[in-house]
Parts: structure tokens; sequence; C-alpha cells
């Protein structure tokens, strides 16, 4: 059987063992089962043609709130064409999942085998792929979005590589996948960039045998920032509003109190070795009700790593330690971010959560799993195929820790129970959308916005008499548009049923006019006596339509430099 075959069978069984339950099981119960309701928000706003999506108009009660301009949209921009396709709900929740395993299978054996081989690049991806930590996002917490994020890691470093080696593809690696992480998980990102270019450096260090000069140090700024530059530039859209306009939101007051609080979640030690499965939630000390076990082959791995570096350095003698570490700095720095990232988990951290802002909004310190579970992969991976230098004795250690992640670990990658009715926690009606789901997600609701006062069921219209309400309409109803057809007996203030948020502008009769917040938190508006037309669309800010411009000129940069890459690469 050609070797091609073999590894491809090999790669599917890694897909399959991750996968299995999504492709031929039922739905199931998770934390997060909000996925089923912002996959449909993302659906109708699409649908309508909000470009970029920013507003949903069932969340928030039915008043809207807008999710898409600060949670991160891309898994559910590829689930909403999914449903807008004819595709079940149930079906696009699967799939965006299935698309996310996909991504982390590809990414992590492409860096596998241009790194280290065919063969180390499978265990990078079994290892990877079959991470314990990817089981909890995916069938205990049902963290889509961070499971995405994990997903692009290995692209990443991928791409970094190639663009400091001069790679054709290079540059559009490194920018998409930096794109696709921040519009995936922005936590995710700020975990683990930092990391992954430092990392993608000392690779080009250590592979050219370089010192670090300022020359160096220019060479690789050069040739890293502008493809960085452009991915975030491709992300801009969402990005900069989504930290420059999140104080318009209750999100402050949300996500770092209670349970949110940081200092409940902090890891101990022990719980990277103990399996401990299971399908709770975490909370404060060691008996958390999940696992953040690091898996069996994983720390077989790990103890692998020990031994050979203590018998390399035993053998290589005092007077050549030095060069033995040169030689394998990748490794040691990848160790040192290791060893950083399962510090940061842990109390002995606390000050340091406490003095860095930005470090509360992750919430959880155990996040740091996602950058631990790749770091791991990737260390195991390396030290086997560099360390271990007789080639049979190299093929049996892969062997069997492939074959061990997939007994052991392809057990935790199933949930612990599935739902005979997938629609009593995934669907699309409006209905239940602003009547039960948006109390569950309550975080990106308008600052002014008060769901104790609102009007329940969301109404057409709010305060009209009987009479006004027979000769009133709605003549257009989007997710980001509004037309009222109103016919008042004397002028006064309207509040139409939509939540104010900076970028709503309204119309009477085809004329701008200044829209007001209620008590409630609702656009108010002078509606004159007689027949008037009013007009509500959701548009941009001045910081969105930079935000924009942005990313427009970053896309048209890409693929400016995609195209001459290409030609150069067939001129050659």
């Amino acid at each position: 059987m050609p070797k091609k075959l073999v590894m491809f069978l090999l790669l599917v069984s890694v897909f399959l063992a991750s996968s299995w339950v999504l492709i031929f099981k039922p739905l199931f119960p998770i934390h997060d089962y909000v996925h089923g309701a912002r996959i449909a928000e993302m659906g109708r706003a699409l649908a309508d043609g909000q470009i970029p999506p920013r507003w949903s108009s069932n969340f928030g009660y039915g008043y809207g709130m807008p999710l898409f301009n600060f949670y991160a949209p891309l898994p559910y921009f590829v689930g909403g064409i999914f449903f807008n396709f004819g595709m079940s709900l149930e079906s696009a929740v699967k799939l965006v999942f299935l698309v996310g395993n996909l991504i982390a299978l590809i990414g992590a054996y492409a860096l596998g085998k241009e790194k280290f081989g065919r063969a180390a690049g499978l265990l990078l991806a079994s290892l990877y792929v079959l991470a314990p930590y990817r089981a909890v996002n995916l069938y205990v917490r049902g963290a889509l979005s961070e499971s995405w994020g994990m997903a692009l890691l290995p692209l990443v470093l991928l791409g970094g590589g190639q663009v400091l080696a001069r790679r054709p593809l290079g540059f559009f690696t490194l920018s998409v996948s930096i794109a696709a992480l921040v519009l995936s998980h922005n936590l995710t990102a700020m975990i683990a960039l930092p990391a992954l270019l430092t990392l993608a450096v000392i690779w080009y260090f250590q592979s050219q045998g370089s010192k670090f000069t300022l020359s160096f140090i220019k060479e690789v700024v050069l040739r890293l920032l502008p493809p960085t530059l452009v991915g975030f530039g491709l992300s801009a859209f969402y990005l900069l509003p989504s930290v420059l306009e999140k104080n318009l939101t209750q999100l402050d007051n949300l996500i770092q109190t209670g349970y949110f609080d940081f200092h409940h979640h902090f890891l101990y030690l022990r719980q990277f070795v103990q399996e401990n499965w299971g399908y709770g939630g975490s909370g404060w000390g060691p008996d958390d009700g999940i696992s953040f076990f690091l898996g069996y082959p994983q720390l077989l791995g790990l103890m692998l790593i020990i031994l050979l570096i203590i018998s390399k350095l035993n053998k290589t003698g005092r007077l050549h330690w030095r060069k033995f570490i040169t030689q394998h700095l990748l490794l040691w720095t990848t160790m040192l971010f290791f060893g950083l990232s399962v510090l940061l988990t842990t109390p002995k951290t606390v000050w340091l959560w406490e003095n860095l802002p930005l470090l509360s909004f992750l919430q959880f310190p155990w996040r740091f799993l996602a950058l631990i579970s790749f770091l791991l992969s990737l260390m195991v991976s390396y030290v086997v195929s560099r360390l271990v230098k007789n080639n049979p004795t190299r093929l049996v250690i892969i062997g069997i820790l492939f074959l061990s992640t997939l007994i052991l670990s392809s057990r935790y990658f199933k949930p612990k129970e599935y739902l005979q009715d997938s629609t009593a926690l995934y669907y699309a009606e409006p209905e239940r959308i602003q009547a039960e789901m948006s109390s569950v997600l309550p975080d990106y609701l308008p600052t002014d916005l008060d769901p104790k006062l609102l009007p329940a069921p969301h109404p057409e219209f709010i305060g009209l008499t009987a009479t006004e309400m027979t000769r009133s309409e709605v003549l257009v109803s989007r997710s980001h548009a509004k037309l009222y057809q109103f016919n008042l007996e004397n002028t006064r203030e309207i509040e139409l049923p939509i939540a104010y948020f900076p970028g709503w502008q309204v119309e009477i009769d085809g004329e701008l006019v200044p829209a007001q917040v209620s008590d409630r938190g609702l656009i108010q508006v002078s509606v004159p006596a007689g027949e008037a037309r009013v007009g509500a669309v959701f548009g941009e800010t001045p910081i969105r339509m930079l935000s924009n411009i942005i990313t427009l000129m970053s896309a048209v940069c890409l693929m400016i430099v995609y195209r001459s890459k290409i030609l150069c690469q067939k001129i050659k």
C-alpha cells in the first residue's frame, strides 16, 4: 500500500476519533448551548444583507443587541451560511464543530510534516487533535469559538515559519491564520500569538545558525511585521469596535464578577496529571467537576522528553552542553513558554492576574490549556524527531505514542448523554430566542437597556391607543432595518421596540431626525400627528467605518501580495 495512502488513512482515523459522535450521533447537552441560536441569528443577518454582521434582532428579548459587534463572528458566519443554504440547525451546529476539527488536523499535520517529516507530523496531529482539553471544549463546555481558536494555532506557527523562510504562500498563510484566530476567539489570540511568533523566530534562528545581532532582529521584524499587521487589519472590522465600544454594553458588569471572577478558577498542578473526567463545571479549589487532565500519552511524551534530554546532556559532557542547548534552542524556548503557561493557571500567579487588567478578561486561568496542549504536542514531536537518531527506534516510539493516543484519548471525545429532542436546546425560532435565550446571553445588552422595564413578549408597537394600533403597521422588518407606518391622533414621543445603541439612524418620511434614548433604553423619537413613515436602520459609527476601511485595505494588500508571489513563483 502506498505510503501516502497509509498516512491518509491514519489521519482519517484521528479525525474520526475526535469527530465520530458529531458525524453519526444526535446532538447532546453542553455548557454553552447558545450556538444554535447564534448561528440562526447570524444566518438572518447575512440573509438581510448585514455586511459585516453586527446586530442580532432577537437576542435582547426581541429588542436586539450588537451581538456580532463583540462576539467573534467567524464560526457563526460559517454556520450561518450552512443554515441559509437549507441545512437543518442541528446539522449546521455539528458541521461547524467538524470544520474546526478538520482545521486542527490539517494544520497540525502540515506543521509537523514541514518541520519534522511525515511520521512526526502524524504524531503532532494525533497528540494535539486528541488532547483531552479539546474534548472538554467540544463535548463538555461546547466552547465552539475556543475550539476554533485552538484549531488555528498550528497554522499561525506554520505561517510564521514560512514567512521567515521566504516561502511563496507564507505571507498569505500567516495573515489569514492570524485574522481567522482573532475572528474565532480573540482571547486565545491574546494568549498564544506572542508565544507562536517568538517560536517562529527561534525556529528560523536555529535553522540558520545565526546570531542574535541587530541585523538579524531587523530582518525578522521586517519579514514578520507586514503579514502580522495585514492579519490584524483583516480582522479590524470586528477587533476595533469590540475593544473600543465595549463600554457601551453591560459586558464589564458581568464578565469579571460572580462566577466569572478569575479568582475562582485557578488550577493545582495535580489536576494536570489526574484524569478525574467529568461533565460538571469549574469552581474554587482542586475538585472541579470538569477535567484539566493533559492525557496519558501526552504525559508519557513529557517523561520521554525529560529522559532524552538528561541522556543527551550526560553524553555530551560538560564541554559540549552549551552547543547542545544552542542546537535545540527551539525546544528550550517551547519548554519555557510551556512552563510559564502552566504557572499562569495556578494561584502562585494571582498577583500578576490582579495587576495586569488584560488577564482578568480571560475569566478562567485554565484557558491557557489551549496553548499548553499545543506546546506539549510540539515538544514531544520535536524531541522524537530530533533527539532520537536511530530511525527504527524513532518509528517505534512514534507508533507507540500514536496508538496509545488513538486508544486512550479517543474515549474522552464523547458527551455524557444525547438529546432525544435536540430542539430542547437548539432552536432558531425568533419567539423562542427572544423568550428563552435572551436571559442566557445578556453580556452585550446596551448599557441603557433595562430588561425589567421592557414589555414582554416583544410587541410590534409600544404605547399606541387602540385606534392608533389599527391604523399602524410594520412595513419592513429586517434584522437591522425597520419601517413603520403610523397614523397618530396627536404629535408625541414614540418608543420604537428597538434597543438604542450608537449606529441606529431614524428617518421620518425620508428625513433624518434625532433619536433619543427612553428610560427603558429604547429608541425614542418625536412623531407628528397624522400619517408618517418612520424608518430605523442600524448603521456604522466612525469607529466602525474606520475599521471597515482598514479591513478592505488589508484585503486589497493581501491580494496584491498573493498575486505577486504567485507571479514570481511562475517566473522562477
